[in-house]
């Protein structure tokens, strides 16, 4: 009797060999299948803005970094580099604004790197710069009195861009004599408060600089009830006051002096360049 009931089982059990070895088999191939169609995509699609480098100079702000980096991920540009950050770029609140882009938790990940100085960063590519300062006006300009009669016959002599519009336009023109040498290029952006410092612009020799307008009836201001602080990036701490800058982009402190309102928060500027560079070359390649 015993033995009967062994056989029985026996029997149960090559019963559902087959079933087993047919759904491991079927498992199998649907994930060589993926793996495939992955493998395809990787080969097939290049990242709208693969040849696009976006550099921060000297950015202040956990919160900018982190939506810097998602809006660099989610317009697919080349690689992000920030040279000499004020704030930790891995801070628990520049991850949270990222939304993963700082993890490099998507499917090609954003490139990302630190740098000492600009012309490390910069490395021979054709730059744009951004500055998120308004122009200053000509007697503004002889008024500073740190900028020199060479910087500013510099600045005098370099293409000012005003707006996305016209940036784009300029970009188009750099990107098809970029295509024939096999460059890159690179968008350069301002610190959050004091722009571009004197002779930055002068090393950097960009093509053009641009400054990205907004209503003069709103005045950010330097109010850091109104903007928010953005304290965890000296403590090193996961503090929740960065969430106040992730509406307005940052605010300021009672220390900076700034150069004057801000054209547009870095934070907000950065997405409104990327965006028309990204819907330009999707209207170009449809």
């Amino acid at each position: 009797m015993q033995q009967t009931v062994d056989n029985e089982e026996q029997v149960k059990q090559v019963r559902k060999k087959p079933k087993q070895q047919e759904r491991s088999t079927g498992e199998d191939r649907r994930m060589r299948l993926r793996a495939w169609m992955a493998s395809q995509d990787a080969e097939e699609v290049v990242p709208a803005l693969s040849d696009v480098q976006v550099v921060l100079l000297g950015t202040k702000r956990t919160v900018t970094i982190g939506m810097v980096a998602r809006a660099c991920a989610a317009f697919e540009v080349g690689e992000l580099t920030f040279v000499q950050p004020r704030a930790n770029v891995l801070q628990q609140s520049a991850i949270r604004a990222s939304r993963g882009a700082l993890q490099h938790t998507y499917g090609n990940g954003l490139r990302w790197r630190e740098c000492e100085t600009l012309e490390e960063a910069v490395g021979g590519k054709q730059p744009l710069a951004v500055d998120p300062l308004p122009f200053p006006s000509e007697e503004e300009e002889e008024a500073e009195a740190e900028t020199s009669e060479e910087e500013r016959d510099v600045l005098a002599d370099m293409k000012k861009l005003f707006g996305a519009g016209e940036l784009s336009g300029m970009f188009a023109e750099m990107r098809r004599e970029a295509e024939t040498s096999g460059s890159r290029l690179c968008l350069v952006f301002g610190r959050e408060d004091t722009g571009f410092l004197p002779g930055e612009l002068q090393a950097l020799d960009a093509d053009g600089v641009c400054s990205i307008p907004m209503s003069s009836r709103w005045d950010d201001g330097d109010d850091d009830d109104h903007n928010g602080d953005d304290d965890d990036a000296d403590d090193g701490g996961d503090d929740d006051d960065g969430d106040d800058d992730d509406h307005n982009g940052g605010g300021g402190d009672d220390d900076d002096e700034l150069k004057g309102t801000e054209s547009l928060s870095l934070a907000q500027a950065v997405p409104v360049v990327l965006s028309r560079l990204y819907e330009d070359h999707c209207k170009d390649h449809r």
